[in-house]
């Protein structure tokens, strides 16, 4: 059902500000990030951020919310990812929005 108004919306978007970045072979450098998202669950096959998207095969109603991060490179080739990610189901079951917060992390040893 396209409703215009999320679940089957055809209209999504996604916004990313950076700010300065991480370079892997320069020790110290660093960048953050924030993102929004909005992506009713007609626009996206396999989301690629690890933002819950809360489709779980059963409930597929798209997402949204934001996305804060950091970057930092300890020492050459070795870096590390931390994102704090607040999102909603874009539908509800019996009344009730689903939300997530998650803190994702990565460590990097580039070779």
């Amino acid at each position: 059902d396209f409703d215009g108004k999320g679940i089957g919306s055809k209209d999504g978007f996604f916004a990313q500000l950076n700010y300065k970045g991480v370079d892997p072979s320069k020790p110290n450098s660093w960048g953050m990030r924030v993102r929004y998202f909005d992506q009713p669950q007609s626009v996206y096959l396999y989301p690629t951020y690890d933002a819950n998207n809360f489709d779980d095969g059963q409930f597929g109603f798209g997402y949204e919310g934001w996305n804060v991060g950091v970057s930092y490179a300890f020492a050459k080739n070795i870096f590390a990812d931390v994102d704090y990610y607040d999102t909603e189901s874009k539908g509800d079951i019996f009344g009730y929005k689903l939300k997530d917060r998650r803190i994702y992390s990565q460590l990097w040893f580039l070779f």
